[in-house]
């Protein structure tokens, strides 16, 4: 499979974007990070390590309806998120897809890295295993990226931190501009989407200070 060969994000489905909140896309994490997730110890774990060059890793990016809170706490910043029940549903659901994607592409097996699952699935009909798997968020791996809106814009300031004009909320000349003040998850990378916020913000800046 050559992992490390080629773009790290190079094919991706959306075909459940919409009734599912997911797309499946695959992904070459590092070595150091791949390895951490394969199962085993010892002699066991050296195996499966050796099997990288016959591993295709994709990953199942959730567009989750989870809120979370950034606080001051005690002990430094304070990061909440937890996911949804149906947040979980969607999850299980997509990781059933993606492992019937990989044995319609001709894998000889799964590796589920799912706590209570079978260590391995080995054909088709052990998919189902996925879509029945716990509703535990623990039980999973996550990788969280793209989190947005600890700056968020509102017309109301009860609502948010900046007005729609990017300034902040009874503040003056002072301005946010970047993936911070997007009210909601985009489910997407949001690189294109910070550069056309920042340029609708410059014009707007530039319209009313001159």
């Amino acid at each position: 499979m050559n992992l490390w060969f080629g773009a790290t994000q190079g094919y991706e489905s959306d075909h459940h974007r919409i009734d599912g909140r997911f797309k499946v896309e695959t992904i070459a994490p590092p070595p150091a990070l791949l390895f951490s997730f394969l199962p085993g110890v010892g002699k066991r774990w050296l195996e499966n390590m050796a099997q990288a060059p016959h591993l295709a890793v994709w990953s199942v990016v959730l567009q989750a309806e989870a809120h979370g809170t950034v606080r001051a706490g005690r002990l430094g910043t304070a990061v909440q998120y937890d996911l949804t029940p149906r947040d979980m549903t969607h999850l299980r659901r997509g990781l059933k897809f993606a492992a019937e994607l990989f044995f319609a592409a001709g894998a000889r097996e799964i590796i589920t890295n799912v706590h209570g699952l079978p260590e391995r699935l080995q054909g088709p009909d052990d998919s189902a295993w996925l879509e029945k798997g716990p509703e535990n968020p623990a039980a999973y791996s996550f990788a969280l990226t793209h989190l947005f809106g600890t700056a968020r814009m509102s017309v109301r300031p009860q609502d948010g931190v900046v007005g729609t004009d990017f300034s902040v909320h009874g503040a003056r000349n002072f301005y946010v501009i970047d993936s911070s003040v997007f009210p909601t998850n985009l489910g997407v990378n949001p690189q294109h989407a910070i550069m056309g916020i920042a340029m609708h913000a410059a014009k707007q800046i530039i319209a009313t200070h001159g």
